[in-house]
């Protein structure tokens, strides 16, 4: 008769290791999908965080490069004015003023930050055509003042009037480049990496 408790409680004893060893499971399952369920929500987070970063970034390099074509559009548009072959009347052939860019320090600053390597590497081949135009145009200036007093100028106006085409010509290609590279960036198809370029001579003024 001893021996008749036995049994019952060793099934008790087993049935309560059972079901501790399956709160213990559900337990540890438990915390698993909570583990995993804060993990995913942080991924999303993450991924959403870097999603809004890289449209804030597409907004602003699209005004940036907004801004740019528009700076350069006004001295395109400056280029046909230089010394234009076709005029109604004399005053009309002139050497105009560069056009100004509204606080160009501050727009400057601004761009700069956001262009790529390669829109600046063409902007300061763009910059250089300008400059070469320009340098031909106060010659023709100079030139004409000097010699409309009675003076030698001493200045080859004949030659900078042949190269006027050429070098309008170099500022609008530069131009059409850049635009065509702010395109494909805008685009995703061009990662704005620059390229590179061999040194070429200085042109004379």
């Amino acid at each position: 008769m001893a021996w008749e408790w036995v049994a019952p409680t060793a099934s008790a004893a087993a049935a309560v290791v059972v079901g501790v060893a399956g709160i213990v499971a559900t337990y540890k399952a438990g915390n698993r999908q909570q583990d995993v369920a804060l993990t995913v929500a942080r991924q999303q987070g993450d991924a959403q965080v870097a999603v809004a970063r890289e449209e804030r970034q597409q907004r602003r390099l699209e005004t940036a490069y907004l801004e740019l074509l528009v700076a350069i559009t006004k001295v395109r548009y400056w280029v046909f004015t230089v010394y234009p072959l076709l005029t109604y009347t004399p005053d009309q052939y002139t050497m105009p003023p560069l056009p100004e860019l509204p606080d160009s320090d501050q727009k400057e600053a601004l761009w700069t930050a956001y262009w790529s390597p390669r829109v600046k590497q063409l902007i300061e081949q763009w910059d250089k055509a300008v400059r070469h135009l320009q340098s031909a145009g106060f010659g023709i200036a100079a030139a004409r003042e000097t010699e409309g007093s009675g003076q030698p100028s001493g200045i080859d106006v004949h030659t900078l009037h042949l190269e006027l085409p050429d070098r309008k010509q170099k500022v609008i290609e530069m131009d059409d480049r850049i635009r065509e590279q702010v395109r494909l960036e805008l685009l995703g198809q061009h990662d704005g990496h620059p390229e590179e370029v061999t040194a070429e001579p200085s042109p004379s003024s």
